[in-house]
């Protein structure tokens, strides 16, 4: 049998010394009053057999009957008086003693078949575990994600260069991204260590801050734990001078290009054949949008279509512009040259120069093209062209 705390009822001393005290009076009390029943059942007795008045005739029965009645009622004062003399003590196998409790002890041992709840100390029952079953973790038990630090090698590269990030954290899963412009991230790393480093090659076309966040989450989807870091690196390099005054802020991404190219203006446009690249914008005038398209023209090919006529004082437009404008589509959807209309003059030769900002990947860029007369034509990647 396991070894338990072993419990039992036992009297202690002190009950038995006051059974004993109050033992000895109760029997002299008891022994007074069966002196003064006897008495008493004596003179009834004679009482029934003679008055003042004669002897009066009792049957047998009647007297019996009387005497049980006296017996009965001093027996049930004594036995009344000695219960409550005696209540504090008697056993507590009586249902109205009292018992003093003695636990003896000497070590308790766990056992699968213990009581299967515990009391705390000024609570209620806890219910023990089922055999084999593992509490389910609670969210708040979770560590805490932090980042203790999120660092670059250097504050300040050149386009091409090799950085290394390091970094350190606890309690959660980390993710890397390299931040793209715009909001965007690019993850670079789904699941690094909690401590680690990782090398990245700067685009050699970077230009301006290079950002990346470190975040650390308590479980995966889990948007309320979570820590989070963000480390820049500043691209530096020799800027690019612009071919035209007032150019903008960011660096050009290159020298620009310049060689003979070719205008000709429509009613509701204007073509430029850009000689360097072989390249034909088409500059629509509303709405105002851009479009650049491969010259596909090839020399063999006709330069025109005969069944097309224009109008008087109108041109149909040959070669390279002819074979755009006969079948290509506009951003719109339609036929270019329905979008742009029959040419309003011969194609004119001129120089031209291009250039565009050198914006780091992800983000808007801007090229700037040399037009008629030197006009400046504003070409946004995401955008209406302008002129300026």
């Amino acid at each position: 049998m396991p070894l338990r705390a072993a419990h039992r009822i036992s009297w202690d001393r002190g009950d038995r010394r006051a059974m004993t005290n109050n033992l000895l009076p109760l029997l002299l009390i008891g022994g007074v009053v069966l002196a003064l029943t006897a008495a008493l059942v004596t003179l009834a007795a004679r009482a029934l057999r003679h008055s003042d008045e004669g002897l009066v005739a009792q049957s047998p029965g009647t007297r019996i009957a009387a005497l049980a009645i006296l017996a009965v009622l001093i027996l049930g004062t004594l036995g009344t008086g000695a219960v409550l003399l005696f209540r504090d003590s008697l056993p507590a196998s009586l249902p109205f003693g009292r018992a003093t409790a003695v636990v003896q002890s000497s070590s308790v041992t766990s056992f699968p078949e213990a009581n299967a709840a515990a009391t705390p100390q000024g609570g209620s029952p806890v219910p023990a575990p089922s055999p084999g079953l593992a509490p389910s973790p609670d969210a708040a038990a979770l560590p805490t994600p932090y980042i203790q630090s999120f660092t670059t090698s250097v504050g300040i590269a050149r386009p091409g260069d090799t950085i290394q990030l390091s970094w350190a954290a606890t309690g959660g899963i980390l993710t890397l991204y390299r931040f793209g412009g715009e909001d965007r991230l690019i993850p670079l790393d789904l699941d690094p260590p909690l401590a680690g480093s990782l090398p990245f090659v700067l685009d050699a076309t970077a230009r301006g801050d290079v950002s990346f966040v470190l975040e650390v989450r308590a479980q995966p989807g889990d948007e309320d734990r979570l820590d989070s870091r963000l480390v820049s690196v500043r691209i530096e390099a020799p800027c690019e001078g612009w071919y035209f005054s007032d150019p903008p802020e960011v660096c050009a991404d290159g020298p620009a290009m310049a060689g003979a190219s070719a205008y000709q203006r429509f009613q509701r446009g204007l073509m430029i054949w850009f000689g360097p690249g072989r390249t034909i914008y088409l500059l629509y005038d509303d709405p105002p949008a851009w479009q650049a398209l491969n010259d596909q023209f090839t020399e063999g090919q006709p330069e025109s279509d005969p069944d097309l006529q224009p109008p008087d004082g109108l041109y149909q437009p040959v070669r390279g512009f002819g074979l755009v404008w006969r079948t290509g589509t506009s951003p719109g959807g339609k036929a270019i040259r329905d979008a742009i209309g029959w040419a309003v003059e011969l194609e004119v030769e001129f120089q031209s120069r291009l250039q565009c900002d050198g914006l780091p990947e992800g983000e808007s860029t801007t090229c700037y093209l040399e037009g008629p007369d030197g006009t400046l034509l504003v070409l946004p990647n995401s955008g209406p062209w302008h002129p300026r």
